[in-house]
């Protein structure tokens, strides 16, 4: 599986990634005056480093990163990396995405093995954002540059949300509770008075957490404005006790361990923090802010030891979660132009959060939360996409890469004190899977081709090799040969396997077979 690659060809993948970063060092470079790249173009480095290192798809990746303009004043895309537990640390797991401050990028390194096992690839993925921070970066920061300017609107009559999402896990709570700790601070010193509500969404019901999770109701007027009937409002003059009521609250929310999470948040948990503000106008308002904390997404093979009650539990989970993806999708279709409909009744959750997705004037802040290791990858990717979801300009920014990455079969490496023309067919086979980067690793060759015949034969007579179709097998044992039949496509592999034998050759210090 993904996982056990990620451990068995950790090496491999790790290389693969260094390459990367010292393509970006080099590309840098460029503009750079005093930098000994800084007068040529993108296409002249990526000339110059396919030749020495098989890396211009890298360095053409490199320089095609873009920072869009993100002109959305109502809507705001941030991620935050935690960093590696100590579990994780004690398992083997490494660190596979980079988060680029200065860009307001992160960048996910996604490796896998092919099924047929023969071929191990590293898709390089890079994500726009408007912030990002690192795992050194602590609450205080986070607050101080997404959710300090919410506060502000707020306490001058203005509404606006602040939305954690992201794989179990990852940090979402922490950073919410960081986020609460910072604004009863805030609020505090401004001595603004507050009124507080704080429900959970779990499973089909809503519970009010400061009134011992009783049971409320979420109930549509006639304009379609969803109201929460039955709650507990908590008025704090000052703003003194907010961070008691908070953390109270908190600790009656439904969580539990799970295979992923020792202490696993089981609901969706929505604070609303209504202030007093005043206008120039001196006229008295009130501003609201609201802090969303979902409940993390779970994959099918972290779901082995959940009781039925769990699985059940997880499914309501997911299904609320797929709901609010497909508002994100529905957003991003408007944003491209499309008349499409919100599927906000579809999810308790999606009918208090519609008007993030309708009200121009609502501020959202959006805080995907993603863990480092390898083998998380795979939901790091999937929360990226749906958060750059909501922003045109962002999910347009997205590139990625994808290269082949040398794979050392058992026995592998022992061709390299062999000269090439005295290659036998598995010395052959070995070096195709680690040739040039391993371009090669997915050509099947015949058994007859060895290293005499590699170096013997022609350009041509290779591109006539892999220009032939499926030959029969002579004998029981000896398999099929597949090969290429296509426009071009055969004989051009077969001079590049060509050039690079003689590379190879060379490299030894031995002159090929004229």
């Amino acid at each position: 599986g993904v996982r056990e690659a990620q451990h068995i060809y950790a090496s491999n993948l790790k290389k693969s990634i260094d390459r990367l970063c010292r393509v970006r060092a080099l590309v840098a470079g460029l503009g750079q005056k005093q930098s000994p790249w800084g007068n040529l173009l993108p296409p002249v480095v990526a000339r110059i480093l396919d030749f020495v290192d098989s890396q211009g798809e890298a360095a053409n990746f490199v320089a095609s990163w873009s920072s869009p303009e993100h002109c959305s004043k109502s809507l705001q895309i941030c991620v935050r990396k935690r960093p590696l537990l100590g579990f994780e640390l004690e398992a083997g797991e490494w660190d596979a995405v980079d988060v680029l401050p200065t860009q307001a990028a992160v960048l996910c390194h996604d490796g896998r093995l092919s099924r047929s096992g023969r071929r191990l690839q590293m898709t390089h993925r890079r994500f726009a954002l408007d912030l990002a921070w690192p795992a050194s970066v602590g609450n205080e920061t986070v607050y101080r540059n997404a959710v300090k300017p919410l506060a502000e609107i707020a306490l001058e009559g203005g509404s606006c949300t602040l939305l954690c999402m992201g794989q179990t896990g990852t940090g979402k709570t922490h950073t919410i509770c960081g986020m609460a700790e910072c604004l009863s601070r805030d609020v505090l010193c401004r001595g603004s008075a507050v009124e507080v509500e704080f429900f959970e969404i779990y499973g089909k019901k809503c519970l009010d957490l400061l009134a011992e999770r009783r049971e409320i109701h979420l109930r549509s007027d006639a304009d379609g404005q969803v109201h929460v009937r039955g709650q507990r409002t908590v008025r704090l003059e000052g703003g003194h006790g907010l961070k008691d009521v908070l953390d109270v609250a908190l600790q009656l929310r439904a969580s539990e361990s799970t295979e992923r999470n020792a202490a696993s948040s089981r609901s969706h948990a929505i604070c609303t923090l209504r202030l007093d503000a005043a206008k120039a106008s001196h006229e008295s308002c009130t501003g609201m802010l609201r802090l969303v904390d979902l409940a993390g997404s779970e994959r099918n093979f972290e779901t082995f030891k959940m009781t039925a009650a769990q699985h059940r539990e997880s499914a309501d989970i997911n299904a609320s979660l797929m709901v609010l993806k497909e508002c994100f999708r529905a957003h991003a279709a408007r944003q491209r132009g499309e008349d499409v409909q919100m599927p906000f009744r579809s999810s308790r959750l999606t009918r208090v959060l519609q008007e993030c997705f309708t009200d121009p004037a609502h501020r959202t802040v959006v805080i995907a939360t993603v863990s480092p290791s390898a083998s998380d990858v795979i939901h790091t990717v999937n929360t990226l996409l749906h958060a750059t979801m909501l922003s045109k300009p962002l999910a347009d920014a997205e590139a990625k890469l994808t290269a082949d990455i040398p794979l050392n079969l058992a026995g592998s490496g022992s061709f390299k004190d062999i000269p090439v023309i005295d290659w036998t067919n598995q010395d052959v086979l070995a070096w195709l899977q680690e040739a040039e980067n391993g371009r090669f690793a997915h050509v099947v060759v015949p058994p007859s081709l060895d290293g005499k015949c590699l170096l013997g034969t022609s350009p041509q007579g290779l591109a006539e090799l892999f220009d032939g179709a499926l030959r029969t097998a002579r004998a029981g044992d000896e398999g099929e040969a597949w090969t290429v039949h296509a426009e071009g496509v055969g004989g051009q592999l077969g001079r590049q396997i060509f050039a690079a034998a003689r590379r190879a050759s060379l490299a030894q210090g031995r002159a090929p077979c004229p």
